[in-house]
């Protein structure tokens, strides 16, 4: 269901099936504060986006708390088992998507073109920077755009672990169902996803997310055709401290032992970054150095 992309220092998990993010950002829609909102995006008005284009997106998606019964309503077809492999430049202008349909074992079934004057990518931070950098190694995208890759962020993220004092009464299960925000430390808050098990256990998973301090970069190797990440040791920066503060401060709470430690490499959920805007796009989106090529205008946090 889920892809592991390695790093150096930690890895990278997107999803590989049909669902897209949800299947590992929990369905969850967190409006970001004011504050953090304003330092990593002056030149958006905030006032603008709360009165008018977050509740746009909440209706338009229909978000909202968990209903007690979520059906499938049949309206919807999917068609899934299909791959894009690369985006190539064409000579008389627009793109050709090289698209492969294989089979539920992988075996390819067919290739075909999709050519379009327009192309936006939606593939999330890692699969959307792989094509990208794919692309251009193979010579489909010629275009000079060197920043592709760079300025990839973990969006904050540390998966943390607590060992309660006794195991939590009756089975859990589903998407994350808590998310609380500690800001006692203004320059740095911190938000937390709880994730319930699936069993009764005595382990909670706590998801901590703040603006992290450093900014990684994704490495394309044309070899072995593989993705791999670049991220710093971040564990002794103000954004990290401030992550394990906050940990302190709910194990204070709770009674509970921070094992953490016992997870192995770190894995993070919520990559951004890799085709930031005002870099290696702008502020629309599309690319420098490519016409009518878009990526999502996320900046790496």
């Amino acid at each position: 269901m889920i892809e592991r992309v390695t790093g150096d220092s930690i890895d990278a998990v997107c999803p590989a099936v049909v669902g897209g993010g949800s299947l590992v950002y929990g369905g969850v829609l967190i409006q970001p504060q004011r504050e953090v909102l304003n330092d990593m995006f002056p030149q958006i008005n905030y006032d603008d986006m709360d009165s008018i284009y977050f509740p746009r997106v909440i209706a338009q998606i229909q978000a909202g708390p968990i209903p007690d019964d979520i059906l499938a309503t049949g309206n919807v077809q999917i068609r899934s088992l299909t791959e894009v492999e690369e985006i190539r430049e064409l000579d008389a202008g627009g793109y050709a998507v090289v698209c492969k349909r294989i089979t539920p074992e992988g075996e390819l079934l067919e290739r075909y073109e999709l050519n379009g004057s327009h192309v936006f990518l939606a593939a999330g931070s890692l699969n959307t920077g792989n094509l990208l950098l794919k692309s251009q190694a193979s010579g489909a995208l010629h275009g000079a755009n060197d920043r592709i890759g760079k300025g990839w962020g973990t969006n904050g993220d540390q998966l943390m672990l607590e060992l309660s004092k006794s195991p939590v009464a009756g089975a859990q299960g589903g998407p994350a169902c808590i998310a609380a925000t500690d800001a006692s430390n203004p320059a740095y808050p911190v938000t937390f996803l709880h994730s319930p098990a699936t069993v009764p256990v005595n382990v909670q998973i706590q998801l901590a997310m703040s603006v992290p301090d450093e900014r990684g970069q994704l490495i394309y190797n044309g070899a072995t055709n593989q993705l791999t990440v670049q991220w710093p040791d971040d564990s002794a920066t103000p954004s990290a401290v401030a992550r394990a503060a906050s940990f302190q401060r709910l194990l204070d709470s709770t009674g509970g032992v921070d094992i953490s430690g016992s997870a192995g490499k770190p894995s993070v959920w919520h990559p951004l970054g890799g085709a930031a805007m005002g870099d290696t796009c702008d502020y629309l989106g599309q690319l420098y150095g490519y016409r009518n090529l878009f990526v999502p205008t996320l900046r790496a946090w």
